[in-house]
């Protein structure tokens, strides 16, 4: 009998090594290195969208930006945990993952700030977001020439200006991002502080899952089919 269960086991092992596997359950540092690589540069480009759907101004780009803000941090904590094989990685992905989507937006006032261009411009019209009980007011500015700006000023907080009131803003020279108020972009060391640590902290805690469940993963892939 225990030649027959030992017969058996090394007849499933060798069918598990020559039928294709997932990319999860392939073995390698190579494929460490390519999951943790792929996981960082999709969460890189998914973040850097959230901060600038915030950026963008109206409804439905805060909207998209706040599913996808919400979807970022979770699908991160889930697929560390298939990377590590182990649940560990979930509560400080999530954590990290949630700090940082609270400053993202950051990257977007960084890039106005290093690259907009200061002008004051004149409120024409006022508007407010429709479908929402509590006014959220859109602002159409003109500059000095007369030309108006290709995106609403949408103060944080829902601050009010009269048509006629001039306003010192920043312009996104390619008319991408909505124009913010000079007040509003204020060079905050804190969230630069926390985009950085949270950042570093949602690297480290990929790499560790990644390297972490390499060694079980062997394990599972060489006990065969019983340990997929």
């Amino acid at each position: 009998m225990g030649r027959a269960r030992k017969a058996r086991r090394r007849r499933a092992r060798a069918v598990a090594a020559r039928a294709p596997r997932p990319m999860l359950r392939r073995t390698g540092w190579a494929w460490v290195a390519v999951r943790v690589v792929g996981l960082l540069g999709a969460l890189t480009a998914l973040y850097v969208a959230v901060g600038f759907g915030f950026a963008l101004g109206g409804s439905g780009w805060w909207a998209a930006a706040g599913l996808l803000g919400v979807v970022t941090p979770v699908g991160a904590a889930l697929a560390s945990m298939a990377m590590a094989e182990r649940r560990w990685p979930v509560l400080p992905v999530l954590l990290a993952g949630v700090a940082l989507l609270v400053v993202c937006p950051e990257v977007a006032h960084a890039r106005l700030r290093d690259h907009g261009a200061r002008v004051t411009v004149t409120v024409v019209e006022s508007s407010c977001e429709p479908g929402r009980a509590k006014c959220a007011p859109h602002y159409r500015v003109r500059r000095p020439d007369g030309s108006e700006l290709p995106r609403p000023l949408s103060p944080p907080g829902g601050a009010r200006h009269a048509p006629g009131d001039r306003v010192e803003v920043v312009e996104d020279p390619g008319g991408v991002l909505a124009p913010r108020r000079v007040s509003d972009l204020t060079d905050d060391a804190g969230e630069r502080h926390v985009l950085r640590w949270s950042a570093g902290a949602l690297v480290l805690l990929v790499v560790a899952a990644g390297l972490t469940g390499e060694p079980r993963r062997r394990r599972l892939v060489a006990d065969g089919p019983r340990g997929w």
